[in-house]
């Protein structure tokens, strides 16, 4: 069993790449359309298919990740460090202070995530930075 597993893994591997691929490129076209201020964290294209971590420029990742649960579900900082409260050593090793790293989010697709999953969860985390955002400049006032 597990010998056809890794068989049928390998035989898909390719169409399950382009299809989580197309659904990040979707996910972060409609960021962007939106307005949303963010950068992508780690290699363009050499990175484990349907993962993206984010830099929400001046938001905190908590404060968007409290504004879209239960809606949709999403982590902060590093895989490697979850639930630690200081930034991680992959973050850090990619040059980011503590409040940058604090900016980080981890979105994921999965190869059965569909394309309106994909545009109805970006406009839910574009939501969710703008109410942010409009609260942090609220209190900062």
């Amino acid at each position: 069993g597990c010998g056809e597993a890794a068989r049928l893994a390998h035989r898909d591997a390719t169409k399950h790449r382009q299809h989580l691929g197309m659904l990040m490129h979707v996910f972060l076209e409609q960021l962007e359309a939106g307005g949303i201020q963010f950068s992508v964290l780690g290699h363009p294209t050499l990175r484990l298919p349907g993962h993206l971590s984010l830099q929400l420029h001046g938001v905190s990742a908590d404060d968007v990740l409290t504004r879209l649960l239960p809606s949709l579900s999403a982590s902060t900082g590093a895989a490697c460090q979850s639930g630690e409260l200081r930034a991680s050593h992959a973050l850090r090793a990619l040059g980011l202070s503590e409040v940058q790293a604090g900016q980080v989010i981890r979105i994921s697709f999965g190869r059965s995530s569909l394309l309106h999953e994909a545009n109805e969860a970006a406009a839910l985390l574009a939501d969710a930075i703008r109410s942010a955002t409009a609260v942090e400049a609220y209190t900062a006032a």
